[in-house]
């Protein structure tokens, strides 16, 4: 944690006194790390996967830390982890027209079920298909 801090504090320019600001960096990079550790450990990630969340920027591992949420029934979820992350990694990245390409729908329905619900006829689907 102080080899990332050092390198990625980055006060403004005009910014004479930054004390405070490094401090408050630094217990955000602690705080970071801390929540980083539980979210592996919750979903019981092996070496590949916990190397496939660090190796992305902060901002996107912090996403793909909230939005990631397999199916109940999923007991490895490590490939489906590094497809995930791939995926955001992907979707975050500016398309060849300078826009950001759209968000992955890593665990979507399908289209079927997506249809039923925006004509709202989701009453004539099972109920364990629209929780999915």
């Amino acid at each position: 944690l102080r080899a990332r801090a050092l390198a990625e504090f980055s006060p403004p320019a005009h910014m004479s006194e930054v004390n405070g600001k490094f401090i408050l960096f630094a217990r955000n990079l602690e705080k970071g790390h801390a929540d980083f550790e539980a979210f592996c450990g919750r979903w019981s990630l092996n070496e590949d996967a916990v190397e496939k969340l660090r190796s992305l920027p902060l901002p996107l591992q912090m996403r793909v830390m909230a939005e990631f949420h397999p199916p109940p029934q999923m007991t490895e979820v490590n490939g489906k982890f590094i497809m995930f992350c791939v995926s955001l990694e992907k979707s975050s990245r500016p398309s060849t027209s300078g826009h950001l390409l759209a968000p992955a729908k890593f665990f979507a329905r399908a289209p079927i079920v997506e249809s039923a619900v925006a004509f709202g006829e989701q009453d004539s689907i099972d109920e364990s298909v629209l929780a999915a």
